[in-house]
């Protein structure tokens, strides 16, 4: 393995946790916004900036670090300044250290979500039992069980599907190496 191939993965990897921490935090954004729209238009205009701005960097940070990490390597040179250009790693592949970044990632937000899930299920109940609640915090508690059991199936799927997600996120770079 090249350092550049090393520092293609990297950034392949931080990229993958910075742009799903960014989703998920973005989606509370906008979940909020939509929960809090009256029907008669919008608010404001911040509140539309807190949705599209969010949104147009994820996509952004996705392509330049997921997509394109070579401009970032150039850019900030680092792949110079090394004694020796191979790192030896011999029995580890780059789909290796891919999948090894995605089920960290994947794990992460199973992990970090799933009791937060449980807890709003829990609490779901205990208010429909007991009768009482305001409309508001309902709209919220739901919009927080949505949140929170879409990003532990985001994880789920992350961990289980990391061979497919791996070979797909491999296939693009050497399409894009390819091409130019």
């Amino acid at each position: 393995m090249t350092k550049l191939d090393f520092f293609r993965l990297t950034l392949k990897i931080l990229g993958l946790y910075a742009v799903f921490q960014m989703v998920s935090i973005n989606l509370h954004y906008w979940t909020t916004f939509f929960v809090l729209y009256d029907g008669e238009g919008v608010q404001n205009f911040n509140q539309i900036l807190l949705t599209v701005v969010p949104l147009v960097l994820v996509v952004w940070l996705f392509y330049l670090v997921v997509i394109r990490p070579d401009a970032l390597i150039k850019l900030f040179h680092l792949d110079r300044g090394f004694d020796d250009d191979r790192i030896d790693v011999s029995s580890i592949t780059a789909s290796d250290i891919m999948k090894f970044g995605i089920i960290l990632v994947g794990g992460y937000f199973f992990i970090t979500n799933v009791s937060d899930f449980v807890a709003q299920i829990y609490y779901g109940l205990e208010q429909q039992i007991g009768g009482t609640s305001i409309e508001m915090y309902q709209r919220f508690r739901l919009e927080s069980l949505v949140l929170t059991g879409l990003n532990a199936a985001i994880g789920f799927l992350l961990v289980t599907n990391c061979n497919n997600i791996a070979n797909r996120l491999l296939k693009i770079q050497t399409t894009n190496d390819n091409s130019g």
